[in-house]
């Protein structure tokens, strides 16, 4: 959660307007006639102290909270904590949440916790399913070179008119090198033991970017087993692709239980190409289960208009900066010292993979620049907001 903490006197602020949209999955444009409207403000008190607000409103809701994110020492861990009320129709309900992380080099444990009383919505449960009743979740890991990584979590969600789940996780896992690792899953459902499954996997790593996976799966019901075989791309570009085997078994008390048990027993697989360049990804695949076949093919990418240019590109996951040389075209640019690409004849370059919330330095090469050339910074520290972009401009005139 250090991501919720601001720089002190650092302001973060958003307004969103539009209308809510209905049978997501179902119908392409489904949207609700009422307009809503929502807004969060975030302010670092100082190093250890980052307050927050945050409000909606649409026809029939109004929702409003605040909340704050504590750095507890250097030692202590970080506690987040909020409190919100809504009054919907008629009907008001509060919400309330908090965690709790601590880690170091070997240790980690954490803490959450989520509540309503009354009846309490926002936007989202105003147009779908009410909020959970309640929530709490408690985990704890270790790490070591010579034993790996084990988990430990207890996990416990009460719905409204439904029966509480309560269940507990353990997990391990470890490398043996640099192209081998085994991992275990256990999760233990309180209520309910049937549901209880238990799950070992193992990856290996193979040369040019080629891995092999497995992992067998055992339920009360049925076991599953899979095989997988990939080839990533590398960052540049290219071609990767992806085949896996699925076959699920039933077990003997599956089969006294049920008599269908066909639906127990099956054989599925899946095999994918796609293709990343310089902006965006096209992948396309075939997939099987009992003979029966199913096809499908999706393309992704960005398109920034930003500082008077237009910038297709890869899909952005993070921060960008679209840098500005004055109108001086071919200007080598550098992310952290790295050149990433020069500018176009308007003098801009779109610079992606920039880390959100932090600073980002940005420059450019003055020895590639003509020697009658004036220049007022050689670089410039760029600070963006999570999938949101920054101008960055040099005064670089004749």
């Amino acid at each position: 959660d250090t991501h919720r903490l601001l720089q002190p006197e650092l302001l973060d602020w958003s307004l969103e307007l539009g209308a809510v949209r209905e049978s997501y999955g179902i119908d392409s444009f489904d949207y609700d006639d009422n307009i809503a409207a929502s807004g969060t403000l975030r302010y670092g008190i100082n190093n250890n102290f980052t307050a927050e607000a945050h409000a909606e409103v649409v026809h029939g809701l109004s929702n409003a909270g605040i909340g704050g994110t504590w750095l507890l020492g250097r030692a202590g861990g970080i506690l987040f904590a909020s409190i919100a009320g809504s009054e919907s129709q008629g009907e008001n309900g509060i919400q309330y949440s908090t965690n709790y992380s601590w880690n170091n080099n070997r240790f980690s444990m954490g803490f959450n916790a989520l509540g309503t009383h009354g009846v309490y919505r926002d936007v989202g449960s105003q147009y779908g399913a009410a909020p959970v009743r309640r929530s709490e979740q408690i985990s704890t890991g270790y790490s070591s070179q010579s034993l790996g990584s084990f988990g430990l979590s207890y996990n416990q969600t009460a719905q409204a008119e439904m029966e509480s789940t309560k269940f507990v996780s353990a997990y391990w896992s470890k490398a043996f090198g640099q192209s081998m690792s085994l991992n275990m899953n256990y999760n233990h459902d309180l209520n309910h033991s049937a549901n209880s499954n238990i799950s070992i996997g193992a990856s290996l790593s193979l040369d040019r970017n080629m891995s092999i996976s497995s992992s067998m799966q055992h339920t009360d019901e049925h076991n599953v087993l899979i095989a997988d075989i990939s080839k990533s791309v590398e960052r540049s570009g290219g071609i990767d692709w992806r085949a896996q085997v699925r076959r699920s078994a039933a077990t003997n008390s599956a089969t006294l239980l049920d008599k269908n048990i066909e639906n127990y027993n099956s054989v599925s697989a899946l095999a994918e190409l796609s293709y990343l360049g310089r902006y965006g990804r096209v992948q396309g695949g075939i997939s099987s289960i009992d003979n029966q076949y199913a096809t499908y093919a999706s393309g992704i990418g960005s398109l920034v208009m930003m500082g008077g240019g237009i910038f297709p590109a890869r899909q952005i996951d993070n921060g960008f900066a679209v840098v500005s040389t004055g109108d001086i075209a071919n200007v080598p640019v550098l992310l952290q010292n790295n050149p990433v690409g020069t500018t176009n004849k308007q003098g801009l370059l779109l610079v992606t993979s920039l880390n959100a919330y932090q600073n980002n330095k940005i420059g450019i090469d003055p020895m590639q620049l003509p020697a009658d050339t004036r220049i007022n910074k050689v670089s410039i520290e760029a600070t963006p907001m999570d999938c949101t972009g920054v101008m960055v401009a040099f005064d670089i005139a004749p």
